[in-house]
This record gives structure tokens, sequence and C-alpha cells, in this order.
């Protein structure tokens, strides 16, 4: 997984959007056949993406809302491209954070399915 944080200004506050790609393997058991069809697997692929979109967007809500946290770095990143906003919302940057509007943009890469000739079997406790 690999994540770009780009700010922006609008109104003298700043805003956030995540750009996340993802790269994601898929499996087949080859014991039942499934018929794997391009629009299945871009079916895979745009559920994945919103799955993965709404855990990005709630986790960050969560930061924002409940913890009050910046554990992004998102001040860090104001600071870098905007210094002279960064100054000026520092002392207040809870409440910033707070009210900063984040945009969450998932790209998903499906990787072409891996083939198991047989489910693993998982052992009981003490089977050597």
């Amino acid at each position: 997984m690999k994540t770009k944080i780009k700010t922006a200004v609008e109104e003298d506050q700043p805003k956030y959007t995540v750009d996340t790609s993802i790269i994601a393997n898929m499996t087949e058991i080859q014991d039942k056949v499934y018929e794997i069809t391009p629009q299945y697997w871009t079916d895979v692929e745009n559920q994945l993406r919103k799955v993965m979109a709404t855990l990005i967007k709630d986790t960050i809500k969560k930061a924002q809302n409940q913890y009050q946290s910046d554990i992004f770095g998102f001040c860090e990143d104001l600071r870098i491209k905007n210094p002279k906003l960064w100054k000026q919302t520092i002392e207040n940057w809870d409440d910033v954070f707070k009210a900063c509007p984040v945009d969450v943009n998932v790209k998903v890469i499906l990787k072409r399915p891996s083939i198991i000739k047989q489910p693993l079997k998982i052992r009981e406790k003490g089977d050597l």
C-alpha cells in the first residue's frame, strides 16, 4: 500500500486529499471451479476500493473527532507546503485538524489469481 497526502487551501483553511494505491492478490482454490470473467474482476476491484476508502475515511474521522490527534502528519505536510498558513494555525491545530475536510481516493490493482490445488488443513491443538 502506498499513500500520498496532498495539501490545498480553501478560504484560508487546509484541505487534504489522501491518494492510496493498493496491490492485492486473489487466491483460487482449485478443487472448486469458478469462472473469473472480466466483469467479475472489475466487481472485485470496485468492491475492494469501496471497502478500503470507507476504512480510511472512518479512521481519519475517528482521529479527528474521537481522539483529536493528527496521527497522519497532516500538520507536518502543511508546514512543508504552506509555512505561512501553518504558522497561523499551529496554536489551535487540534481545532483546525478536527474541521479539515479530507478526500480519499483509492486505486486498486488486483493481480491475477494464484492457485492452490487443495485447501489448507487447519491442525487441531496438539497435532504435530
